[in-house]
């Protein structure tokens, strides 16, 4: 999920995929910005966790796993990381009659470009790139 937001956020900004290399730093940045803005926001976030603990007893537990680079992000995550890069992310998934949103974050940020992920039923989210766009990885078209 961080990869695929600080790697949309590039494209929606520049217009560009940013390098693997850069990628992996600027997911490891955001991954602590958005654990700093969950501390920060504490007091209207903590009665939410609960139920998503995943076996942590407390959220500073919650947090100290969040900090690490393997713990996979959720919907507390993805609405800090709105937050942190300061553009609206949607959440889309697959159905048989085609793509639906599922949910939109930072609504209120009129006429700053969307993020789009695509989020798959494992809990796995990937970056849906605007057609005419290079895919990170890709090389561009000549």
């Amino acid at each position: 999920m961080f990869r695929s937001i600080v790697q949309g956020a590039q494209i929606a900004s520049r217009g560009t995929p940013m390098t693997p290399e850069s990628e992996t730093q600027a997911a490891l940045n955001l991954r602590k910005a958005v654990v700093a803005e969950l501390f920060k926001r504490r007091a209207d976030i903590e009665p939410f966790i609960p139920g998503i603990l995943e076996g942590d007893t407390t959220f500073d537990a919650y947090l100290e796993r969040m900090s690490h680079p393997s713990a996979w992000g959720g919907e507390p995550e993805m609405v800090m990381a709105v937050n942190v890069v300061r553009m609206p992310i949607n959440v889309w998934r697959i159905t048989q009659a085609g793509a639906e949103l599922i949910v939109s974050y930072g609504d209120e940020m009129v006429g700053v470009p969307r993020i789009n992920l695509l989020w798959h039923s494992a809990g796995h989210y990937d970056l849906l790139v605007p057609g005419g766009a290079t895919p990170p990885g890709a090389a561009p078209a000549a």
